[in-house]
């Protein structure tokens, strides 16, 4: 129950203690008595400032809490971005998690916005290795005759795509 989680979030590593079981086995019922390991010390989320101080709306529903942002934190975070927030204070039980804004990622409007959000929350390279982009240099520009028999050759002619309105390219 979120009584018994002892600010522990989503994806912490916990020791729990069993307060109450069915004689079935059926209904097994704990309480959080050890946080081990936070899962994460970082979180993308929406910066929303007010005078003195902001928070952060986490984009994962699940982590369960708003950051709070002292004014001195904001960096160079502005209304509505999409920012990455490390978290210097975890939450406790009537306080929320307390953290500083340490990359802007941009405008929640603007395109691409929410391809690198995914890519900060979830830690995702996004960078090619230099062994794959020196392969890729070394792919010659020219294609060969032999490649280009049986193949319909559309590389003289215009072409365009027509992306739906909620297309973000």
């Amino acid at each position: 129950a979120g009584k018994n989680t002892n600010t522990a979030l989503i994806g912490d590593e916990v020791v729990v203690e069993i307060i109450d079981q069915e004689k079935s086995g059926s209904h097994i019922e704990g309480k959080v008595v050890k946080i081990l390991k936070r899962a994460k010390d970082t979180i993308v989320g929406i910066f929303e400032p007010s005078k003195n101080f902001g928070f952060v709306i986490p984009d994962d529903k699940k982590f369960g809490t708003d950051i709070f942002i002292s004014k001195k934190n904001f960096g160079n975070a502005k209304k509505r971005e999409k920012v990455v927030v490390k978290i210097t204070k975890y939450p406790e039980k009537s306080k929320k998690a307390e953290g500083k804004i340490v990359e802007v990622i941009g405008n929640i409007d603007m395109a691409g916005v929410d391809m690198l959000s995914l890519i900060k929350e979830y830690d995702i390279p996004n960078e090619f290795p230099e062994n794959v982009l020196s392969e890729a240099r070394s792919i010659s520009k020219k294609i060969s005759e032999k490649e280009l028999k049986g193949r319909l050759d559309l590389r003289a002619k215009t072409l365009f795509t027509i992306d739906g309105e909620d297309a973000k390219d």
